[in-house]
């Protein structure tokens, strides 16, 4: 096994690097430590917490935990992976009974920007993928919409204010497809 350990860029919000010890003794390279730095900007530990607590379905589901308990969650832990970094938490009931133990009741995951939750790890990444697809889905529609608007806005018997007003609504859906394709890397 390894030890992982995050490590925030000065800003807070990036991800600076994982630092990975090798605890195997039998390895060569036991005891070394190694560093994985992203390629490109990632947000960090702090800045995937926020996120994973803003998500909807993440709320309604601490919601329904108030009738019996209380939200509790765990460790944040990361997991390199070739197409970036998996974060995952698990999120537990807490009773207010004393002397009982925090009930496992999902598994919350962040897949570039996309969370999921799901009593499993394999459900919270289905969750994830699923979330980050309709994302390009919805992005695709928006550059369609973007691309009959400027189409239209190409007629001969178009006032010049009309003309503008259309560009201008091809470049709002242009922007809201690049900011919803951002978050889905």
């Amino acid at each position: 096994w390894s030890i992982l350990s995050a490590m925030s860029a000065a800003n807070g919000h990036d991800l600076a690097a994982v630092l990975i010890a090798n605890s195997d003794a039998t390895s060569p390279d036991y005891g070394q430590l190694q560093w994985l730095t992203p390629a490109a900007s990632t947000p960090g530990p702090a800045t995937v917490n926020a996120i994973m607590r803003a998500d909807p379905h993440v709320r309604a589901e601490i919601t329904s935990f108030h009738a019996s308990g209380t939200a509790q969650w765990g460790p944040l832990a990361l997991v390199p992976t070739s197409t970036g970094p998996v974060w995952a938490s698990s999120l537990y009931a807490a009773s207010s009974a004393t002397n009982s133990a925090p009930l496992l009741v999902d598994v919350v995951v962040d897949v570039a920007g996309s969370v999921g939750i799901a009593p499993t790890i394999e459900g919270a990444l289905s969750a994830a993928h699923k979330d980050g697809a309709s994302r390009s889905q919805t992005a695709a529609a928006l550059i369609r919409e973007a691309d009959e608007l400027l189409a239209r806005s190409r007629s001969d018997t178009l006032a010049p204010a009309d003309r503008d007003a259309l560009v201008q609504q091809a470049q709002s859906k242009m922007s809201a497809a690049l900011a919803l394709l951002a978050t889905t890397k």
